[in-house]
């Protein structure tokens, strides 16, 4: 009998200690990245580059590993870009972004309070912007 118990204390005891919070196993990226983030600049396979004033990206949870970001224009004759469903991953402190479309394909960054954003078109064209919270 007092092997019995004596291993079933030894089982606990081991299960106790390799277990895993939630959390850690599944840890919220969507919230951690999840903010307003003001656009400082971009540039474009044409050449283009700048600064839009008073405009943004939004970068909104889904889940845990998926966020929804707005590209936020300032001017209204220019169209705001939506990607609705970025898939989030994480490396050490630094959350890579991406989410694939007919046309092209979105990757970025985000480290501390910095957002790198760059929308690949399959015709060569880019769209490249930097941001931060």
């Amino acid at each position: 009998m007092k092997k019995i118990f004596l291993s079933s204390i030894i089982v606990a005891s081991s299960l106790s200690i390799f277990s895993c919070k939630s959390s850690e196993v599944n840890p919220d990226n969507g919230s951690a990245i999840a903010g307003t983030y003001a656009i400082k600049s971009y540039i474009t396979q044409s050449g283009s580059s700048g600064t839009f004033n008073n405009s943004n990206m939004r970068i909104t949870r889904i889940d845990n590993n998926t966020v929804k970001i707005v590209v936020d224009y300032s001017d209204p004759t220019i169209t705001d870009l939506t990607c609705d469903k970025v898939v989030i991953t994480k490396s050490d402190s630094k959350y890579s972004l991406k989410q694939d479309f007919s046309n092209a394909t979105m990757t970025g960054d985000v480290t501390g309070s910095m957002l790198t954003y760059k929308l690949d078109y399959f015709d060569n064209d880019y769209l490249y912007i930097s941001a931060s919270k």
